[in-house]
């Protein structure tokens, strides 16, 4: 092979590398032999979601995912602002009106010591404890979907939407009343729980 062509593969080769990681938040379509049969069209288009956080709590939300894929963490939503970023992705199915997803936010955790110092301090981990609902997601769904926002309200219940973009905090409250007290405790004998 030529010193010319050998360059020419290893620069297409780079290029087909590089764009790899580019297309992991694109649409997709999907076909289903299943849905072929009912007389629904045999290509779906799939699209993938930014999850952003809106905290109308009093407490800092540390990690939080849906359906496994991270939406990070959440600070108390101001009246400006939701408490959150955007982070990648959901994946939601056009025309899904019954799509529900499973959320999974920390709740607080307990510590136990880890290691000791070489002065003799002890060092302690932190074992996070998690809570999990099921969400029905709001069938108001945008023509345009491109974010799915996740509300979590002060009653404890969580509403779910997709969006073409973010939206304004639903419910708007006072800063002043995020909670800074530790929601860790000693773990039991001070030692890493059991899964």
């Amino acid at each position: 092979m030529s010193k010319n062509r050998k360059q020419h593969w290893i620069l297409l080769l780079a290029c087909v590398l590089m764009m790899s990681p580019l297309s992991a938040c694109k649409n997709s379509q999907v076909g289903n032999s299943a849905s072929e049969a009912k007389g629904i069209p045999e290509k779906i288009e799939a699209v993938n979601l930014a999850i952003t956080g809106y905290n109308y709590t009093d407490r800092y939300i540390n990690d939080f995912s849906v359906n496994g894929n991270s939406g990070g963490n959440i600070y108390v939503s101001n009246p400006t602002g939701g408490g959150g970023g955007s982070s990648c992705c959901a994946t939601y199915v056009n025309g899904d009106k019954a799509w529900k997803v499973k959320v999974e936010w920390q709740i607080g955790g307990c510590t136990f010591d880890n290691s000791v110092n070489d002065d003799g301090s002890l060092v302690y981990s932190i074992y996070p404890y998690y809570k999990e609902v099921e969400v029905q997601i709001d069938p108001q769904v945008s023509n345009n979907p491109k974010y799915l926002e996740v509300h979590f309200y002060p009653d404890g219940h969580i509403e779910a939407a997709v969006t073409e973009n973010r939206s304004a905090p639903r419910m708007v409250l006072e800063k002043s009343r995020e909670d800074r007290t530790s929601r860790l405790v000693k773990c039991p004998d001070g030692r890493r729980p059991q899964n």
